[in-house]
């Protein structure tokens, strides 16, 4: 947990984030107020917040850290929710493998992580779905479609991570770059299809992402199928 909380806070010192307050998630994705749904909804906040700290996805923990959280954070990784929905749900010591490439996924230490079996029914990836949605909804550059960052503009504004960040992104799938802390001369520069501002940090709804859906259908598929009497 201090792992994580000190990336949380190196994440958002790297990208200077705006740390003068905090929104805090009141409402569902229904607009209900009711305490049961919200306390369910901030527990599987919590639990995504821990287990991208595990695979050390700080982007993903900063936003999940109800009291660290800026108020314009970047969105959750699409690939963390994803890879959530699959270690809840797949078979206990199941190796938990990336759902697209198929390789196996380890923590910050280099240890293999196993599923664990936590989801027997449908309510619960419905109701960590809806807690993920609602929290990007706090914030105005987290509604609408999920767009990753134009790989032209954040190329022409980032330098070469670090080796050890180079190692660490081939686990959670980031790119081995990271940005440079202020533009040059104060404009960043952007490639010739953002002329109007340079496209480098990623935006929109990520539980809503094609990554993060299409694992949430594929979990609630197998629970139905599971529960299917023959």
């Amino acid at each position: 947990m201090e792992k994580t909380r000190a990336g949380v806070q190196s994440f958002i010192k790297a990208n200077g984030l705006d740390t003068s307050k905090q929104l805090q998630l009141t409402t569902t994705v229904r607009a209900s107020v009711y305490k049961k749904t919200l306390g369910d909804y901030h527990t599987y906040i919590n639990m995504l917040g821990r287990f991208a700290g595990l695979i050390g996805d700080y982007q993903t923990a900063t936003l999940c850290d109800r009291k660290l959280c800026p108020a314009n954070p970047f969105p959750a990784k699409p690939l963390t929710i994803a890879l959530f929905y699959k270690w809840k749900h797949g078979k206990r010591d199941k190796i938990l493998k990336h759902p697209e490439t198929d390789e196996t996924i380890k923590d910050v230490n280099g240890n293999v992580i196993m599923c664990v079996k936590d989801w027997n029914a449908a309510a619960g990836p419905h109701v960590a779905s809806a807690a993920f949605i609602a929290l990007h909804d706090l914030y105005p550059n987290l509604t609408g479609s999920y767009e990753d960052p134009c790989e032209a503009c954040y190329n022409l504004n980032c330098r070469p991570a670090s080796p050890r960040r180079r190692s660490g992104a081939k686990v959670i799938g980031l790119k081995p770059l990271v940005p440079s802390r202020s533009p040059a001369n104060g404009v960043w520069k952007a490639c010739a299809y953002h002329a109007s501002g340079a496209f480098i940090v990623p935006r929109g709804n990520a539980a809503k992402s094609r990554l993060a859906s299409n694992a949430y259908k594929q979990v609630t598929e197998a629970i139905r199928k599971e529960h299917v009497v023959n």
